[in-house]
């Protein structure tokens, strides 16, 4: 079998098998990582390929996203998975687990030595009674925080030690590309308010490039680009759309 291999660690991965195979027959594939089984309830839209190395899976279109179920077949949780001490597993590689937790940080935008090509953003925005989004991106993986005001929904995603990201997508080359277009060449002005709304929405996006970080902010009021930049994240976040070929209007 021709094993794909995955983005981030590129090691090889397992090919997902639906349906109601023999699983004596299948024992050593099973044991070896080269298949997981699916079970017998398939969608339109199934994951291919998984990685059991970074616990991704791998969609038709390309997309990867970080499964909590195969975090569960080969960690004890999600906390183990992103905390860093599981680097002591020799046989594993953890590049996405490493990549989440500088993800996390507040600094993560900072260069510490990276060349001027890299590029990232971070936004997000919240408000009086409405729900909080923190969306991170940087080197083709993005994260996705979705939080409403009811404290027990923040205590089940915040640890005592690191915040559990509820989302984790790894880009293809293709969205990696529009992406960093959009990132460097969208317009925005440093603020954006509204005085007329006395509450409402506040937001703020940074945008790494060219060895700098450009930060905007609003209050209420939006740039032209606001509603691309959203409808560029749900092409990113929803597997059964077609996110091949897709331009950004600028």
């Amino acid at each position: 079998m021709n094993r794909k291999k995955c983005l981030v660690c590129n090691q090889p991965m397992a090919k997902w098998l639906y349906g109601m195979p023999d699983y004596h027959k299948l024992k050593n594939k099973i044991d070896n990582k080269e298949v997981v089984l699916g079970g017998c309830v398939i969608s339109f839209n199934d994951p291919i390929w998984a990685c059991t190395s970074c616990c991704i899976n791998y969609y038709p279109n390309g997309l990867g996203i970080l499964s909590e179920d195969l975090i569960s077949n080969f960690e004890e949780n999600i906390h183990d998975y992103i905390s860093t001490n599981i680097l002591d597993n020799k046989e594993q590689t953890y590049n996405l687990a490493e990549k989440i937790n500088a993800l996390l940080k507040d600094d993560f935008l900072e260069l510490k030595g990276r060349t001027k090509r890299t590029k990232g953003f971070h936004y997000n925005s919240g408000g009086y009674s409405s729900s909080s989004e923190d969306i991170r991106y940087k080197d083709g993986i993005l994260i996705r925080n979705n939080f409403t005001c009811q404290i027990d929904e923040y205590d089940f995603f915040y640890s005592s030690k690191n915040i559990v990201p509820q989302e984790v997508y790894i880009l293809t080359k293709d969205l990696k590309k529009e992406i960093e277009l959009f990132i460097t060449t969208s317009k925005w002005r440093k603020r954006y308010v509204n005085l007329e709304v006395l509450d409402g929405t506040q937001w703020s996006m940074k945008r790494l490039f060219e060895n700098k970080i450009h930060e905007s902010k609003g209050s209420n009021e939006y740039p032209d680009v606001y509603e691309t930049f959203f409808k560029m994240i749900e092409l990113i976040i929803d597997p059964d759309r077609i996110i091949y070929d897709f331009k950004f209007q600028l």
